[in-house]
């Protein structure tokens, strides 16, 4: 069976896993506990290399750092039936040249805002009961709805997909998006971690 993608995590702790877990572009690197995209003039991505199922789950991640926009920044993530396919997609995208952020399902926008460094600084896809909901957060904990979609009927469905993050710029100084927390929010605040203690 294949996994639901929730359970895709990443902190970037011990940096990229590029033996098991994902495939990246070779200016894609990790720092202090992140993932940084270069947003230059050659497409930089980063996706996982296994499949996993959107069905009744979710995917969330920290936009730790997003810079300054430029008039041709390009940031996208995707869920798609193909780690490198473009056709069908669901994704987040921000466009640096009037600074919005847009859903997308395939080809179609969904649903556009002015980005908002703080306001957008997580982001999620989670599938239910055939619906798919873009959401945003300032905390990872208190999420807003983006918008909603019907479920896409992919060849199979969304049960076999992947999570991919890419970056492009047509011109200007090259600059990192900062990537963190996969599927990893915050605990709760007053949330009980057990501890043993030893004597």
């Amino acid at each position: 069976d294949v996994a639901k993608i929730e359970t895709f995590t990443e902190d970037f702790a011990s940096g990229i896993d590029t033996g098991t877990k994902w495939t990246k572009t070779t200016n894609v690197t990790s720092s202090g506990g992140q993932a940084l995209l270069p947003i230059e003039t050659s497409i930089n991505s980063l996706y996982s290399q296994a499949s996993y199922d959107l069905t009744s789950s979710f995917l969330l991640f920290q936009y730790a750092g997003l810079p300054g926009s430029g008039a041709t920044d390009q940031n996208n993530l995707r869920i798609s039936d193909s780690g490198t396919g473009t056709a069908n997609v669901l994704r987040f995208f921000f466009q640096g040249s009037d600074d919005t952020i847009r859903c997308f399902k395939d080809a179609s926008e969904l649903a556009s805002a002015s980005y908002n460094a703080s306001t957008h600084s997580w982001l999620k896809i989670s599938e239910a009961a055939g619906t798919v909901t873009f959401a945003y957060s300032s905390d990872g904990l208190s999420w807003s709805t983006f918008t909603t979609t019907a479920t896409p009927a992919w060849g199979s469905g969304v049960t076999a997909v992947y999570p991919r993050w890419s970056t492009f710029r047509g011109a200007g100084t090259t600059r990192n998006a900062t990537l963190d927390n996969v599927n990893l929010p915050p605990a709760p605040a007053g949330t009980f971690v057990p501890q043993i203690l030893i004597v």
